[in-house]
């Protein structure tokens, strides 16, 4: 049974690069799948080359990731707080935004109406004004 990059980093604790420079150096020897063309790793090669890791550095290694997991978490979440905080900002003022357009607008629409007149209604001058 081959193993693949990453399944042979995780059986020996490294890094997909790290399997994958060591065998362009020539410490593990591997071979390419015909059809993928991703490196086969036979697991006889790795345990030559390195020490296959224990169930406690596996477990150390879950706890390491785990913890880093629940900083990642506690981040993301701070970032959601301050996204939501923004959206509600911004949904405030577009509230107060569209009520003040409707105030302006109602009192523009008022005056509009106040100011029209008719064509007889302009202050021109009459005669009796013009007599004295």
């Amino acid at each position: 049974m081959s193993l693949n990059l990453v399944q042979a980093g995780e059986l020996v604790g490294r890094s997909k690069s790290a399997i994958l420079k060591a065998i362009r150096r020539g410490d593990i020897s591997a071979s390419r799948d015909a059809v993928t063309n991703a490196w086969l790793i036979e697991p006889a090669e790795l345990t030559r080359v390195y020490q296959p890791r224990t169930s406690a550095e596996k477990d150390e290694a879950g706890n390491r990731n785990s913890a880093l997991e629940t900083v990642l978490l506690a981040e993301v979440r701070a970032r959601l707080a301050e996204v939501q905080s923004v959206v509600r900002d911004l949904q405030q003022r577009l509230t107060e935004s569209d009520r003040e357009r409707t105030r302006l607008t109602v009192l523009l629409t008022d005056q509009r109406s106040s100011s029209r007149r008719g064509p007889w209604s302009w202050p021109w001058p009459t005669r009796r004004s013009l007599r004295g």
